[in-house]
């Protein structure tokens, strides 16, 4: 049974021990919706810690779509995107009709596209912020979900820009979002040229894999 950190740490009401203490990351895939015949499939990454006592524990989770080239209803993937959320909706720019917009394939130098995932959001509990654990599940999850050479990754810079058309109106705002996208680089994503807010990476490059060798020693990581 996988536990909350907030219930774990009521459970223990205030007494320290080795059951305080987190370690050994690993994530669990599950799909959200029931039907495989859509063109866009909703997912969450749970990212999981275990206690020393064999405890699970969710200290992270990831919202993701993907979409396949091959598995398309001929729908417009604008409506097919509002339909989910408006957090997916905010992508709508990045396609042409039924699929992605041949010059963002053109602009991002990735190939032909066959296979997208898009994340929408991740949420990390708080008293593990700092770690880069939110950047290590998203690494991880571009390696489990994208094909070698046909898929691409795309993401918002700054996750709690919901809308595509927000724009920071405040110094702090900019510098905030300015920091989230650096930091989500670390996963291997960089600036989308001509859509500013978003970022992308293609598994035909090295980027994606460089940054997973530069996690992995997260396998291991521990917090008490």
């Amino acid at each position: 049974m996988v536990v909350t950190l907030r219930a774990l740490a009521e459970s223990l009401d205030g007494e320290a021990g080795d059951d305080t203490e987190l370690w050994g990351p690993f994530i669990r895939y599950w799909t959200l919706n029931e039907s495989e015949s859509d063109g866009c499939l909703d997912w969450r990454a749970d990212i999981v810690m275990w206690t020393s006592a064999g405890d699970e524990v969710l200290v992270c989770f990831a919202d993701f779509l993907t979409l396949k080239s091959d598995n398309r209803d001929g729908g417009e993937m604008l409506y097919i995107l509002d339909s989910i959320s408006e957090s997916a909706a905010s992508f709508s720019p990045f396609f042409d009709g039924s699929w992605l917009d041949p010059d963002i394939e053109e602009t991002l130098g990735a190939g032909h596209v066959e296979y997208i995932v898009i994340v929408t959001y991740v949420f990390v509990e708080s008293p593990l912020r700092g770690a880069c654990l939110g950047a290590w599940a998203v690494s991880e999850l571009a390696h489990r979900m994208l094909p070698s050479h046909t898929g691409l990754l795309l993401m918002p810079g700054a996750l709690s820009t919901v809308a595509a058309d927000r724009k920071p109106v405040s110094v702090f705002e900019r510098k905030r979002d300015a920091r989230m996208s650096q930091y989500w680089c670390s996963a291997g994503l960089s600036e989308v040229n001509g859509h500013p807010g978003f970022l992308a990476a293609s598994p035909a490059f090295t980027h994606l894999p460089e940054a997973r060798e530069a996690f992995s020693g997260f396998r291991d990581l521990r917090f008490s």
